[in-house]
């Protein structure tokens, strides 16, 4: 499910939890913020996604927006 929205567009991890509450799809998976940095970066690691570029709003710390790379896709 995370590859798969991050397919659809460049996000960031706590986007993917909220498009997926969105379209109800935590009823079929447990949506956890904590695991899903561990999927994001797992995915990463294997080249399935990559990183896209990096915010920073105010004082919050930077937010790294990935997407599906070409393996992914």
């Amino acid at each position: 499910m995370v590859l798969a929205t991050a397919w659809e567009r460049p996000t960031h991890p706590c986007q993917v939890v909220q498009t997926l509450k969105l379209r109800q799809k935590d009823r079929a998976a447990r949506l956890n913020y904590g695991s899903l940095y561990t999927v994001v970066a797992t995915l990463e690691r294997d080249g399935l996604i990559e990183a896209t570029g990096e915010a920073r709003e105010g004082n919050l710390p930077p937010r790294t927006t990935c997407r599906a790379a070409d393996a992914g896709a």
